[in-house]
């Protein structure tokens, strides 16, 4: 048996939780680093033929409330996502999920398994 992701309590107070679901890929990039533990996700562009990347850093990275790689069961989306802003709502606050991406990347599979 696998160990379950834990359920975080939920937060009577106003907040956002943003969270990050990465879609399996048949061609997975070397340029991109999935670090759920630590919530980060990294982007790098290798440099241009000139050698540089417009002037500007080539490693680009951002944290999250929290990553899902693509392993993550869909019954761990709903503990970790959609659990929490259910007890919230029968506590009476208000939750909202909202699923966001690109066309084809994967919403209805986060949405409904």
């Amino acid at each position: 048996p696998r160990a379950e992701t834990p359920v975080p309590a939920p937060h009577p107070r106003s907040h956002i939780e943003v969270f990050v679901r990465v879609r399996p890929s048949r061609n997975p990039s070397d340029n991109i680093l999935v670090e759920p533990e630590a919530g980060r996700i990294s982007f790098h562009r290798p440099p241009t033929a000139g050698g540089s990347v417009n002037n500007s850093r080539a490693t680009h990275t951002f944290k999250f409330g929290g990553v899902l790689p693509t392993s993550t069961p869909q019954d761990d989306v709903f503990r970790r996502v959609a659990l929490p802003a259910i007890e919230s709502a029968l506590q009476g606050y208000n939750a909202t999920i909202f699923a966001y991406g690109q066309t084809g990347s994967g919403n209805t599979h986060t949405h409904t398994g």
